[in-house]
C-alpha cells in the first residue's frame, strides 16, 4: 500500500489552516441579556457600537481615545522637526538628542496605540491600563519640577492635558467594566 505523503501533507496543513480561520479572533461577549437586548459579540468587536446603554459606554470610550491619539499626533509630531527651536526658546539646549528622538518616538507609538484602542474599546481594554499610566505619569512630574524651578512653567498646560486625558482613561475604562470577553 502507496500513501502519497505530499497529499497527506497538504491536505493536512489545508485542514488545520481552515479550522484556524474559521475560529473567531476574539471569543464572543457575554454581558447578562445582551442577546436580549439585540447585542452580539461579533458586532461589539467589530468596532460597530450598536444603540443603548451599551452602545453609548462604547461610543465614549471610543471618543475619548479617539481625541487623545488625534490631540497627541498634532502635538507629538512637530517635535521631529523642532529640535533647535526649542533650545532656542527655552534655554538650555538640548544637550543628548537620543534621548530625545526616543521620547518622542516613544510618544508618539503610544498616540498610535491609543488610536487604535479607540477603534475597538472592548478588544483593547487590557491596553487602558498602560495608557493610564503614560498620561498620570506626566503630569505630577511636570507639577513637581515647576516647584522646583527646573522647568517652565508654560509646560503646565501640556501637564494639565495629560492629566484630564487620564482621567477620561480611567472613565473610559470604568464605562467598559461590565463588557467580558469570553470562550464561548
Amino acid at each position: 500500500m502507496h500513501i502519497d505523503t505530499k497529499a497527506f501533507t497538504a491536505s493536512t496543513k489545508n485542514r488545520a489552516w481552515e479550522e484556524l480561520r474559521s475560529r473567531p479572533l476574539w471569543p464572543a461577549v457575554r454581558d447578562h441579556g445582551a442577546q436580549e437586548n439585540g447585542w452580539s459579540g461579533s458586532r461589539l468587536l467589530s468596532g460597530k457600537s450598536g444603540t443603548g446603554v451599551r452602545g453609548e459606554r462604547m461610543k465614549f470610550a471610543k471618543i475619548v481615545f479617539g481625541v487623545a491619539g488625534i490631540w497627541g499626533l498634532l502635538v507629538i509630531a512637530p517635535l521631529y522637526v523642532l529640535f533647535d527651536a526649542i533650545g532656542k526658546k527655552d534655554p538650555p539646549a538640548i544637550t543628548h538628542p537620543g534621548f530625545y528622538y526616543g521620547f518622542v518616538g516613544c510618544a508618539l507609538a503610544w498616540q498610535i496605540a491609543f488610536l487604535v484602542i479607540a477603534r475597538d474599546p472592548l478588544r483593547f481594554r487590557p491596553m487602558m491600563i498602560p495608557s493610564m499610566v503614560e498620561k498620570f505619569t506626566y503630569g505630577p512630574m511636570i507639577a513637581i519640577l515647576v516647584m522646583q524651578g527646573r522647568t517652565n512653567a508654560r509646560d503646565l498646560v501640556f501637564a494639565a492635558t495629560d492629566t484630564l486625558l487620564g482621567i477620561l482613561f480611567v472613565a473610559a475604562w470604568m464605562a467598559t467594566k461590565g463588557e467580558v470577553i469570553s470562550n464561548q
